[in-house]
């Protein structure tokens, strides 16, 4: 059960770092364009291009329908700027998803206890755990924080890992 939570919590993190990616078609941010600015910037290793440009849009393009949409407009406006101040605009941009979360961790630790998810007989042992998602929790839009949690806490015991895959596709991948 352990590797099953912190396989959802490498998941989770996989996004924070991929909140600069962006991403949509007609949404808050042109992902191709963002991608490949951050190529040409090496902000994303140009040894990866051929690889990862397809499923970096692709990824970036579910963020962009989950994430705080001022936060992914901001990430936009970065495409526009020179190489050596981009790093820069995506970590202001980045400080747009700050937000206190303490309460939907605390929601979320109860149930993870309650199933004893990995393990975890604590509280603070699962906030702990829970950090490490932390920052792609914050950048959520509100609404899909409140449906994510809310239907986290839902979840039956019993089938904890499909029915919380469910919620984490449906209010985190947006898919």
């Amino acid at each position: 059960m352990r590797r099953s939570l912190m396989l959802s919590i490498s998941i989770l993190c996989i996004g924070q770092i991929m909140v600069s990616c962006g991403g949509s078609d007609g949404g808050n941010i042109d992902c191709p364009a963002y991608i490949d600015r951050q190529y040409e910037c090496e902000i994303l290793p140009p040894d990866t291009k051929d690889q990862l440009r397809e499923p970096n849009i692709k990824i970036c393009e579910q963020w962009d329908r989950t994430y705080k949409e001022e936060a992914m407009q901001a990430l936009d406006a970065c495409t526009a700027e020179a190489c050596d101040s981009m790093q820069a605009c995506i970590q202001a941009a980045n400080q747009l998803c700050q937000s206190d979360i303490s309460t939907e961790i605390d929601a979320v630790c109860g149930k993870a206890v309650e199933c004893q998810v990995e393990d975890m007989t604590t509280m603070e042992e699962c906030r702990t755990t829970m950090g490490r998602a932390q920052g792609m929790l914050m950048c959520l839009a509100p609404e899909n924080l409140a449906e994510y949690v809310a239907c986290y806490q839902e979840v039956k015991c019993a089938n904890f890992n499909s029915e919380w895959l469910a919620c984490y596709n449906k209010w985190v991948q947006g898919m």
